[in-house]
């Protein structure tokens, strides 16, 4: 009971709190995942730190001008709107497309592989091809390099 007499229901009172609780750690949660923090743990719950960052990558990854067709520089919101929007539909609008053009590439494809493609497909892959191959993958891929090392090679 309150000083005032009035009665609290603390069951209430404790689910409204766990609601108000999951809503921020959602909150939270979403506002780690579009920040791309990627050292951020589930025990960090510094949302006013993420919440910043998610505000300042949304500011850097926008776009503030952009030139027009007639090469005058373009600032406000709407604006930027309209250049991308014609755009876009350009470049996605039907053009008229040159059959005579077009049945001379399809014909110049070559639709099957000759003595020696065939052979170099059939072969048998050796060692050291792969190892090249894996050793020749971008930083980005090591960690897959890692696990095809251990769980083929090996």
């Amino acid at each position: 009971m309150q000083a005032d007499g009035t009665g609290i229901d603390v069951t209430k009172l404790e689910n409204l709190k766990l609601e108000l609780n999951n809503y921020e750690l959602e909150k939270c949660k979403g506002a780690v995942l579009r920040s791309k923090a990627i050292w951020a743990s589930e025990s960090d719950k510094n949302t006013k730190f993420f919440l910043n960052l998610e505000k300042y990558k949304q500011e850097n990854n926008a776009v503030k001008e952009l030139i027009n067709d007639k090469g005058d520089v373009i600032s406000d919101t709407d604006g930027i709107l309209d250049i991308e929007y014609s755009f876009y539909k350009n470049l996605y609008s039907c053009v008229k497309v040159d059959n005579v053009k077009m049945d001379e590439f399809i014909s110049s494809v070559d639709v099957k592989i000759n003595q020696n493609e065939k052979e170099m497909c059939d072969a048998e892959i050796l060692y050291d091809e792969i190892t090249e191959a894996l050793m020749a993958m971008s930083k980005k891929q090591k960690s897959w390099y890692r696990w095809a090392y251990d769980k083929i090679l090996l």
